[in-house]
């Protein structure tokens, strides 16, 4: 696949170029007598504190379309080149059909497109909250290795861990080196090494 110009790793050129064109093309100007754009639409959604209270936060969807002749109104979510439609932003316009009582969302980006419909909304919701808790479970043998390599490099920032301060640091780093998975847990400890393991599997290096 050649490479786009750098302009389409800008959101707001992919919006202005390539959705808004679309859109046009489709007989939904931004505003008419059968058709209207709200940009930045502001949507509220619930999210629970650190207290473990529920708030309501407001979130912003590139666009609502409202289609009147066919009755029709939907979120439009846009992505850049260089960052794409993926899961985060699937489960992103997903939550805020949901929270919008609107029936039908669109992803765009320069090299796709893909719709979503209300109804489908909780089911992904769902089933994206339960990959990712499968997903802090499971413990790969790549992951055990990756860990190892990390916590044995006298370059590496411990305390990037979440959980590892700085005297927990000072234990890892006074125990090297690991040679394996139960070297590490008769060191460190099974409970606390495993937990660390979880974390680092979900950091970003």
């Amino acid at each position: 696949m050649s490479e786009l110009p750098s302009e389409w790793n800008n959101e707001a050129y992919v919006s202005l170029h390539l959705v808004q064109e679309m859109l046009r093309m489709a007989g939904l100007p931004a505003r008419s007598g059968y058709s209207h754009w709200t940009p930045e639409f502001k949507i509220r959604v619930p999210r629970l504190t650190k207290n473990n209270l529920v708030t309501e936060t407001d979130k912003e969807v590139d666009f609502l379309i409202e289609d009147c002749a066919r009755y029709i109104n939907f979120l439009v979510e846009v992505k850049a080149a260089n960052t794409r439609i993926n899961h985060d932003a699937r489960v992103q316009l997903q939550t805020y059909l949901k929270y919008s009582n609107t029936r039908f969302g669109v992803l765009i980006d320069p090299f796709s497109v893909e719709i979503y419909q209300q109804a489908d909304a909780e089911k992904a919701i769902e089933q994206a909250l339960l990959q990712s808790k499968l997903n802090e479970r499971i413990i790969e043998p790549q992951d055990v290795s990756k860990f190892l390599e990390f916590i044995n490099n006298n370059k590496s920032n411990l305390t990037l861990i979440s959980g590892v301060k700085d005297a927990y640091a000072k234990l890892i780093s006074n125990n090297r080196p690991y040679v394996s998975q139960e070297d590490m847990q008769k060191k460190l400890g099974a409970k606390r090494s495993l937990k660390w393991l979880r974390a680092y599997k979900q950091m970003k290096i």
